[in-house]
């Protein structure tokens, strides 16, 4: 029988991620009250730099600009000018607020763009629920394991290879990455140096 979750991401604007309020008691952040778990912000790169093992890109919306840190994939890239949309973590890295992205996506409409900003409206107006998108997707016992082998490897930078998520699951590699695939859609996982090493964001509870 398949394990459920429920993923909460919170739609955001640059503002909204260089002003919510920082939660003393672990270091996490909460708007209107709410503990802010995940990110989903839509805007332009105006600038990139790119370092050994991730690439900091300046990313404008509406509202402001924000610094996003996303780990170097080998056959992805996003070229300054690009509308995106990001899914990740707010975090404070030397003083400075930063979303750790886990996964950047082409905003292939604009009224991709007009809609996510609706959502941060809405989301305004939700004073006791303050999450625009709440859903249970279906988390199977497979997925859980192969979740569980890369959030228990504390020993290596980069995370663990496909091949070891394979021999600590005995799943055949095929499955692995299409449960790899599904993981990092819903922001749960995040590859490193390359598409084969990934590193939990810790949001699968």
């Amino acid at each position: 029988m398949s394990d459920l979750l429920v993923s909460t991401i919170t739609p955001v604007t640059a503002h909204i991620v260089l002003t919510c309020e920082l939660d003393p008691d672990d270091d996490g952040f909460r708007l209107n009250g709410h503990e802010v778990v995940r990110v989903v912000l839509c805007g332009q790169i105006t600038s990139l730099e790119t370092k050994a093992s991730f690439t900091e890109y300046m990313l404008r919306d509406d509202t402001g600009t924000v610094k996003v840190v996303k780990m170097n994939d080998t056959d992805k890239r996003v070229d300054i000018d690009t509308y995106v949309k990001i899914i990740g973590t707010v975090r404070v890295v030397h003083n400075e607020r930063k979303i750790i992205a886990h996964n950047i996506c082409n905003v292939v409409h604009p009224a991709e763009y007009d809609c996510h900003h609706l959502a941060v409206e809405y989301n305004r107006l939700r004073t006791n629920a303050p999450v625009v998108d709440t859903y249970v997707p279906i988390i199977d016992t497979d997925a859980r394991k192969v979740h569980d082998v890369i959030a228990d490897d504390d020993v290596s930078e980069n995370g663990p290879d496909i091949q070891e998520i394979c021999a600590s699951t005995r799943l055949p590699v095929d499955k692995v990455r299409r449960i790899l695939e599904t993981l990092q859609s819903e922001g749960f996982v995040y590859s490193t140096i390359d598409e084969e090493h990934y590193r939990s964001t810790g949001a699968l509870v």
